[in-house]
């Protein structure tokens, strides 16, 4: 339902982007984005299963999105316990 919506340009890529992987995680799929994962180890924030991890930044850079490596070393300050 949001898709036509972040195509049409009414919508932020990482609207889509967050209800995608939310959904897809929820169903018990891989992500396509890269939004979701936990802390792993401390300072190491690791996203959930991709479903195609080589294209994750390319469907990032399209949604205006920075890289998965970017976002995840931002997301890891944040497990430093």
């Amino acid at each position: 339902m949001l898709e036509p919506l972040w195509q049409a340009g009414e919508t932020k890529g990482e609207n889509y982007a967050a209800l995608y992987d939310q959904t897809a995680s929820r169903d018990g799929r891989p992500e396509r984005f890269g939004v979701d994962g936990d802390c792993t180890a401390p300072g190491v924030w690791t996203p959930t299963a991709q479903e195609d991890p080589s294209a994750t930044d390319q469907w990032r850079a399209k949604a205006g999105m920075p890289p998965l490596a970017e976002y995840a070393a931002a997301r890891s300050r944040a497990c430093a316990h």
